[in-house]
């Protein structure tokens, strides 16, 4: 390969980079946007969306209580 084509394989290179590198941004801009939603409509629902993970073990934590209940209370099965 030849010094021209060498330093056009670099450019094309580095427009593929630089294009990549532009979709990301475009991409990771549409993810910000789509959190914020998202945590607007956490908020929306009363909740902090920064406690939500433990807010979901919480609630799986006492459906699992009432599952066990509910199984205790009703007959089994024969």
């Amino acid at each position: 390969m030849n010094l021209e084509q060498r330093i056009n394989e670099l450019n094309q290179r580095y427009e593929r980079a630089k294009d990549t590198r532009k979709r990301a941004e475009w991409r990771m801009e549409e993810l910000e946007k789509e959190e914020k939603e998202l945590n607007e409509k956490i908020k929306a629902l009363g909740l902090d969306p920064d406690t939500l993970e433990e807010e979901i073990q919480k609630i799986e934590s006492e459906i699992e209580t009432l599952l066990n209940e509910a199984e205790q209370l009703l007959p089994e099965d024969h």
